[in-house]
C-alpha cells in the first residue's frame, strides 16, 4: 500500500503520506465482507421529515 501511495502522490511529504496510509487502513478496517449473490440496492420505505 505504501508503494502505491508513493506512486500516486510522489510530491507528498512523509507526514502527508502517513496520513493517507492511516486513512486507507482505517477505511479497510471499517469494511465488511459481503457474501456474493444478488441483492436489491437502495432505501425502500424509509420516511423522513423535512423541517424548515
Amino acid at each position: 500500500m505504501a508503494q502505491r501511495i508513493n506512486h500516486l502522490y510522489p510530491k507528498a511529504n512523509n507526514d502527508e503520506k502517513q496520513q493517507i496510509l492511516s486513512v486507507a487502513v482505517r477505511a479497510m478496517d471499517n469494511m465488511l465482507r459481503v457474501k456474493g449473490g444478488s441483492f436489491e440496492m437502495g432505501d425502500f420505505g424509509m420516511k423522513c421529515r423535512v423541517t424548515e
